[in-house]
């Protein structure tokens, strides 16, 4: 419940079971009534409480499940925008829709002014997209921005997958 809230601004009870919950930690969410739905969050308190737990006892990385898209519909890059892409980028797409967990790759921008490829922050709302940067060395000025959708639900499957693309593009 913690690592959901945590990772949502606010969740109802048709995504999480609430009423099982021991009602004195029940009464320590904040609650709102919205269009006859409640929306439960973590009160500040406990989302401090929450990260000094986490950084104190890690989630360790867990294998998110298979993607149920066929292999050829996982790549989606801009056909336009190839022939501005590093060399590579195409080959580098597939590579990463072979993972099981890949559910798709796409481009971003065409270009972007940066020599180094590199995995960038992830939006901690959604595990499932991890942003990254592809840049080649014959093309010393130009990088392309790739997102990969994948079929991570939580932190430990998002740190599972952000490992597996960090020692793909190491070995590059």
């Amino acid at each position: 419940m913690f690592h959901l809230l945590s990772g949502k601004s606010e969740v109802t009870e048709e995504e999480f079971p609430f009423d099982e919950i021991d009602p004195r930690l029940l009464g320590l969410l904040d609650q709102v009534t919205a269009d006859g739905k409640t929306l439960y969050a973590l009160s500040p308190i406990l989302e401090l409480m929450h990260q000094g737990f986490m950084s104190r006892w890690p989630v360790p990385p867990k294998e998110p499940s298979a993607s149920d898209v066929p292999d050829a519909k996982r790549v989606s890059l801009t056909r336009a925008h190839l022939p501005h892409h590093p060399p590579g980028t195409e080959r580098l797409a597939k590579r990463i829709a072979a993972f099981p967990w890949v559910q798709e790759v796409r481009d971003h921008t065409r270009h972007m002014n940066t020599q180094r490829t590199h995995l960038l922050p992830r939006d901690s709302a959604d595990p499932a997209l991890v942003p990254l940067v592809y840049a080649h060395d014959s093309q010393p000025q130009g990088a392309v921005r790739l997102f990969v959708r994948t079929t991570a639900r939580c932190e430990a499957e998002a740190a599972y997958v952000e490992d597996a693309l960090r020692d793909l593009l190491a070995g590059l």
